[in-house]
Formats: C-alpha cells, structure tokens, sequence
C-alpha cells in the first residue's frame, strides 16, 4: 500500500475509527499531505463514522487540520465536511479548497482561505478551533485587509502599516488564488515601498511628539495630527524631513 500511495485502515475500517475517531482526520491528513489515495471501504467508513469527531478535543483536531490545509491535496476534507466532520465548529459546507495549494503552505492565509470559502463564522470557528493568538490575530487581519483598496501605492502602505510585508504578500496570493485578480502590480508596488524605505508607519516619521509638543499641540491632538501627517507622506515619502513635515503642519493650522 504504501508503495502504491493508497491509505487503508488495519482489519475492519469501522471498529479502527470507533476506537480513536481521531484517526478518521489523521487519515484526511495524510492523503493531503503524502498525495496518498484513501482505499474505498476505508473512505467510506470514515465518512459515516465522520459525526463522532464531535467527542474529539478541539485541540487534536486543530493539530491535525492545520497540517491538512498545508498539504497538496487540501480539498480532501470536502467530503468529509459534507457528511457532518466539522459542524460542530460550524461548518457544513466548503468550496474551491483545491485552489488552497495555489497559496504558499502557511496555515495563517490558508486557513482564512478555507474559512472564507467555507459557511462558517469566522470568529466564532476561531474561539472553537482554540487558534492560538497569533493565528487568530492573522486570519482577523486578513479579515480586515478585505474591501481595502489596493489601487495606489499608497493603499499598500496602509496595510504596510497594520501588518508585516510577508503578510501583505500572503493577501495578494490570495486575491490573485481565490478572487482571480492580478495582483502583480501591487506586488511590484510592496517590494519598491520596502526596497526605498519608504514611510507608512507613525514611527517612521521624521518628527515625533515632543516636536509637536513643542509647539503647543497637547493630548489627544498629537496623536491626530502625526496620524495626518503619516497619511501626508504615504503620498510624498520625499517629504519626510522635519522642516517640510513641520512646514506642511504650520500651513494646514494656519
């Protein structure tokens, strides 16, 4: 079996699975990963004993999905959410999986993919499926990144700014995957932003708030005005000098 790439429970694939229903995703898991085929009496008990990984902790079922959606063949859980595998997480209905493995095997945009594409609610799978912080802050970032606009460069700057470059990257991969947009020029956009240096965070500004301090702005006013002039120098990251960004501040007081 193992030389023909072909999965097959030990003895009757029923009385394997009731044992430890654990074993039915780690059987998904590695058909996703190994591209290994899953022999027909062991598929067919995995998908109707699918209901008793309810009894399996959220933990190992994390464990094991998110190895799943990592592998080469992702879209072989299908058929197992459709016979009931995931509902306690909420989700009873999945498509286009298969273009998962267009996306690099990061499980971050891979599992926002899946959930996107899927009819559960996103938080709520996150706080079920015990994601760690990380994970769960990634895939709500991905969440926020959708329906910004990416038309400027200045647009690549603003999610520059909530998120780290390969993060942005990992969002083009995915629009260009799952929502057939050409996302090639907006690449090209992040690399030149990083490779000049360009500003797009408060932090990279070349005045701070002692310099506004001292010119009388206090409180709740600084943060609101370097939040301005970030927003100034998305556009003119030449700009970025003390005396234009002070300069740009005086006129607009004024």
């Amino acid at each position: 079996d193992i030389n023909s790439k072909i999965l097959r429970a030990v003895g009757n694939p029923e009385k394997r699975f009731c044992e430890d229903a654990l074993r039915i995703m780690r059987l998904f898991r590695f058909s996703s990963v190994l591209s290994f085929e899953i022999e027909e009496k062991t598929l067919a008990a995995a998908l109707l004993k699918a209901p008793l990984l309810k009894q399996v902790s959220a933990e190992r079922i994390n464990a094991e999905l998110t190895k799943l959606l990592c592998g080469e063949k992702p879209e072989i859980i299908t058929a197992l959410i459709e016979k009931g595998g995931l509902s306690h997480f909420g989700i009873a209905k999945t498509k286009g999986l298969e273009r998962l493995k267009n996306l690099p095997p990061k499980i971050g945009i891979r599992l926002f993919a899946f959930l996107k594409y899927s009819d559960g609610n996103l938080p709520d799978f996150l706080t079920k499926f015990k994601a760690s912080n990380q994970l769960k802050n990634e895939v709500l970032l991905f969440e926020k990144f959708t329906g910004m606009p990416l038309a400027s460069k200045a647009d690549i700057k603003d999610l520059l700014n909530m998120a780290e470059a390969h993060l942005v990257e990992d969002y083009l991969n995915y629009l260009n995957a799952f929502c057939d947009m050409d996302t090639s020029l907006q690449k090209a956009m992040l690399r030149q932003i990083i490779s000049n240096n360009e500003p797009f965070k408060i932090s990279h500004l070349a005045v701070g708030g002692k310099d506004l301090q001292s010119l009388g702005i206090t409180g709740e006013e600084i943060g609101i005005t370097l939040e301005n002039l970030r927003k100034f120098v998305l556009n003119s990251p030449e700009c970025n000098i003390k005396e234009k960004l002070l300069e740009n501040l005086n006129i607009n007081r004024n």
